[in-house]
């Protein structure tokens, strides 16, 4: 128990290292290569900080509990809507969706993101559904780079000389692997380290235990993302980062998994609650980022809430 402490400090420490170095590596790898910063916010941080997720889902399907990865896609999902947008707004002050591209995508990503749930419905996510599911996300993945044309193009006045030489890309690129990696290294070890803390003290369902306890281990990348790229002022990533993440995880990680092992549930007895919350997280966050293109500090606030409520709800009922 002792060791999984230390070591659940130690993952925790190189995750704030990582998150810190890579947004600015995102930063200057998108004003090098003249594409917009939503976009790669999307294809390279979303794909990166969904890793976790993707191996605790293959890790559970091999060990024949998917049911765990159900319930940390779904939680990690809730997270990214409300305390990974909420932070950052509260810190931001304003997070700002970028294009047209960005609106219309939100409804396409709580499409997919609802979509296994629906397939759940009988009672089990098949490895028919699985399939399914990764074709929704190969179209949701053929769409964004046929629209890309919607995405804005970046500011890159006032770059200073010699920003495009070749020592100049190569650090940069050096400094987004390396964090990536101390990322994804450091995930692995939060979860195990989380896992083990938990296990020895509450004695949960798989899905719960995913939803509530896992999923903040495997989204503290995208946590810790989102509250740099508000500090530092690249804040326009984080919606790109979250939608992208939100359709990975639903789609492409419970796809992998399904196939692998089908999931078997009790649809109202596992996740009636965390159904529910997750609803009224997608409608808060679609009437202040659709509507809008933005989210302020009041409604980040208002997404933070949300999360507290649910944590509030969870614990009286155990």
């Amino acid at each position: 128990m002792t060791s999984a402490f230390y070591f659940f400090i130690l993952s925790f420490t190189a995750l704030l290292w990582s998150g810190k170095v890579l947004p600015s590596a995102i930063h200057g790898i998108a004003r090098i290569m003249h594409i917009s910063e939503f976009l790669i916010g999307f294809f390279f941080v979303a794909l990166a900080t969904s890793i976790p997720e993707l191996f605790v889902g293959v890790s559970s399907a091999i060990q024949g509990v998917p049911d765990i990865s159900l319930g940390n896609v779904l939680g990690a999902n809730f997270i990214n809507l409300t305390l990974v947008i909420g932070l950052s707004a509260l810190i931001a002050g304003k997070i700002d969706g970028n294009g047209k591209i960005s609106s219309e995508n939100y409804w396409i990503t709580t499409a997919i993101a609802f979509l296994p749930i629906l397939l759940a419905g009988d009672g089990v996510i098949s490895r028919l559904d699985g399939i399914l599911l990764l074709a929704a996300f190969a179209l949701y993945i053929r769409k964004i780079l046929r629209d890309k044309k919607y995405f804005p193009a970046p500011n890159h006045k006032g770059e200073p000389v010699g920003f495009h030489s070749i020592p100049s890309v190569l650090k940069h690129l050096a400094y987004a692997l390396a964090s990536v990696t101390i990322l994804i290294a450091s995930s692995f070890v939060l979860v195990w380290s989380t896992k083990t803390i938990v296990q020895d003290y509450f004695h949960s369902e798989f899905i719960f235990f995913g939803f509530v306890f896992l999923a903040v281990g495997t989204t503290l990348p995208e946590l810790v993302f989102g509250i740099r790229s508000a500090i530092t002022g690249n804040s326009s990533v984080v919606l790109g980062n979250t939608i992208g993440t939100i359709s990975f995880n639903a789609a492409g990680v419970l796809g992998i998994v399904s196939i692998l092992e089908p999931i078997k549930l009790d649809f109202f007895r596992d996740i009636f609650i965390n159904i529910a919350f997750l609803i009224a997280a997608f409608v808060l966050f679609h009437f202040f980022a659709y509507t809008k293109s933005s989210v302020n500090r009041k409604e980040g606030a208002l997404l933070l809430l949300i999360y507290i409520l649910f944590l509030a709800l969870t614990f009286a009922l155990l």
